[in-house]
This record gives C-alpha cells, structure tokens and sequence, in this order.
C-alpha cells in the first residue's frame, strides 16, 4: 500500500514535496467523489446522474420482458417502477426526450428491426412477437423511423450482409 519510495538518506525537501503530493493527491480524489461527476454517466451521448440511468436500463427491462404484449401501457409501467404517472412522464421525458408510449413504440421497433435481420420469421410474424397487431400501423411506425418498410428494410440489410 505504499505510495512514494523515499531512499536513505532522504532529504528533508525531498520528503516534504512528496508528502504533500501524496496529500493533494488524496484531496483532489476526495473532491472528485463527492462531486457530481462522479455520480453521473453518459446515455445517448448525454450526461446523466447513475440513478437516473439505473431508471431506464430498468425500465427497457421491463418493456423488453413484455415485449410481445400489446397491452403494454404506460399505467403497466408505473406500476412495475412503483412510480406515478406524472413522475414517469416527467422522467423519460427528461431524459430520452420521449413520452412512455412513444419510448415502448421504440423499443418494440427496435426488436423488430433486429428480427428483420437476424431470423426467417415473417413481418407479420415479428410484428406480433414486439407488439403490435395492426399491421398499418406497424408498417407506417417502422416507416417513420427507419425509412423503408419492414420488408425492403430486411432485403437492404442482407445485401449489405452479402456485400
């Protein structure tokens, strides 16, 4: 656990600069942990305190659980993270710039998206695994965000594959 190496004979100046090295070394770690930095972390490119990414990983857990479950609603989600309605809102909106039913939109795209490239199922088979059970719907959400259809998305992504 030694710090500093001091060789006999040591020298007085020599053994006060390394003391008080080792000291504002130990003060400046000190001032780091307990300073806000050190209980934030990066999500989406944007800083945010650990808890509040603690919330979301959470809370994708859940949507991700319950993926297949067209029910899945924002009242679902208030009572899986034991917080209000409001305060959900408020939160994810904070911190994703999203609402509850567009952030399950999103993840559930996303899963489809992954299942479009990585399995043989049908688009109307990966719609109902992530959610959704109309089909217009899904067509035109998958759209606006990734801008092709499920299925020209799936054949774009195995020639990139082939290429």
């Amino acid at each position: 656990g030694g710090e500093a190496f001091i060789p006999k004979p040591f020298y007085p100046r020599h053994l006060t600069a390394v003391v008080n090295k080792i000291l504002s070394g130990r003060e400046s770690l000190k001032s780091y942990y307990g300073s806000v930095m050190s209980n934030s972390d990066l999500l989406n490119e944007k800083v945010v305190m650990k808890g509040d990414r603690e919330f979301i990983v959470k809370m994708t857990g859940i949507v991700e659980s319950d993926l297949s479950n067209e029910a899945l609603s924002p009242a679902i989600l208030c009572d899986r993270m034991h917080v209000s309605k409001a305060q959900l809102y408020r939160k994810l909106n904070e911190l994703v710039g999203m609402s509850p039913v567009e952030f399950i939109r999103s993840i559930r795209l996303e899963h489809a998206a992954r299942l479009l490239k990585t399995t043989d199922l049908t688009v109307q088979e990966i719609m109902y695994e992530v959610g959704f059970n109309n089909k217009s719907y899904f067509y035109r959400e998958f759209g606006k965000v990734y801008g092709l259809s499920p299925r020209a998305y799936r054949m774009e992504a195995l020639h990139k594959d082939n290429a």
